[in-house]
């Protein structure tokens, strides 16, 4: 509840200026009201409790605040424009291979089995793609790998949008997409509601920078879209849990929803609240050190070196052993992988990272933006787990395109 008010006053406090940080802060307390309805709310009974939930609301605090900087772009700056074409063809050249894979496999899993749950879990999923599709498990490894540059090409998206530029603009948006298609892949309802989170914080910060006519089209479009994705999202709910009996035999009996679909719904927003609390309570003050936010860098060298480290999901399976497949919000696996006093360090250095990189007199640099589209997924997908995993490799990509855009001026 205190964090909740906390959040509130900050939410309205930050309408009267509204930023990007209206919509975090308005995230956030949908992850709080909704585990109210699943009978998930925290209840702080004793020192320690009070510590760890003010502990969670002041680092959540920290990686939201800057982003209030953030609003009202007029204008998207670079240096040369055929440079910024020729990288934009790079990574349209690279998603066309993941997209065909992704797209391939997502019909085949959805047509497959009438159990997803079943198929999900059971651990013989990468197995049958190998002995069904040899060829587009290449493109699907190369997806787990490359497939946040498609964060990027929605940077690009409403970049060419702005300077009138409808061929690149479209070809940016439609392998953008393969966001949502890898999520399918594996039934993940998370690649969902994270492209729609990100393209709607997008338009809202570029939407001064196009035209009326893109303004209407990109909101009818999205209108569509959002509709799509919420039936998508239903079904894939709705064929995992409807017929879940173990599923439905978990659900709290003072919850206020019982049906097991609409309780995943709840559940799906609220449950990191729960879980992260409990992960704070057991933590032990021995980290991972790291190895959740280098996991994916690690697995990806590990398999063409011995690094000699124990596997990272063995480490967290005794580390959390009730919750290592769950949602557990940022804060948790920011405590479990690096301890509380470097998790402070890292939030810190965060704000001030962000807060440098802010927009000066409603301009702001195509690199810059490159960064910023990583960093925001950090408290954006704060009441779900961790995005640094994944924001390791693509920040790597950017080191040669900061090169080749001369410096990050562009």
């Amino acid at each position: 509840m205190a964090s909740l008010i906390f959040f509130i006053c900050l939410f309205i406090l930050s309408l009267r200026n509204r930023s990007v940080a209206t919509y975090l802060y308005g995230f956030l307390i949908l992850n709080l009201v909704a585990a109210f309805f699943t009978s998930g709310h925290y209840i702080i009974d004793s020192f320690e409790s009070f510590f760890y939930v003010a502990f969670n609301t002041f680092i959540l605090h920290l990686f939201i605040s800057p982003w209030r900087h953030y609003k009202g772009i007029d204008n998207i700056t670079f240096l040369d424009y055929k440079k910024v074409t020729r990288f934009t063809n790079l990574f349209l050249v690279i998603s066309i291979p993941i997209f065909i894979s992704l797209a391939t496999i997502a019909v085949f899993t959805f047509t497959y089995s009438e159990r997803i749950n079943e198929l999900k879990y059971s651990g013989v999923f990468m197995s049958l793609l190998y002995s069904k599709f040899p060829i587009m498990v290449k493109g699907y490894l190369l997806a787990y790998y490359l497939n946040p540059i498609a964060y990027f090409l929605i940077i690009l998206h409403f970049f060419y949008l702005s300077y009138g530029k409808t061929r690149y603009a479209i070809l940016s948006l439609i392998f953008s997409l393969n966001l949502v298609l890898y999520g399918l892949t594996f039934f993940s309802r998370w690649t969902l509601v994270n492209y729609f989170l990100i393209y709607l914080i997008s338009y809202f910060l570029f939407k001064n920078a196009l035209s009326k006519k893109w303004r209407r089209v990109i909101k009818l479009a999205s209108i569509g879209t959002f509709v799509t994705l919420f039936f998508v999202f239903i079904f894939i709910s709705s064929s995992r849990f409807d017929e879940d009996v173990s599923y439905e035999n978990k659900i709290p009996t003072t919850s206020m929803i019982q049906h097991p679909t609409y309780y995943s719904f709840i559940d799906y927003l609220s449950q990191s609240h729960m879980n992260g609390m409990k992960l704070l309570e057991n933590y032990d003050f021995n980290s991972t050190q790291g190895q959740n936010a280098l996991s994916i860098p690690i697995k990806l060298i590990s398999s063409y070196l011995p690094l000699g480290l124990e596997n990272y999901n063995k480490i967290r399976i005794q580390k959390m052993p009730n919750n290592f497949w769950k949602f557990n919000g940022l804060v948790p696996e920011l405590v479990y992988d690096f301890g509380y006093i470097i998790t402070i360090i890292f939030a810190l250095i965060y704000n001030i990272i962000v807060t440098a990189l802010r927009p000066r007199d409603s301009k702001i640099s195509l690199y810059r933006l490159f960064i910023l589209i990583l960093l925001v997924q950090l408290p954006l997908l704060s009441i779900f787990y961790s995005f640094l995993p994944t924001l390791i490799i693509p920040l790597i990509i950017l080191i040669p395109v900061r090169f080749y855009l001369n410096g990050g001026s562009a």
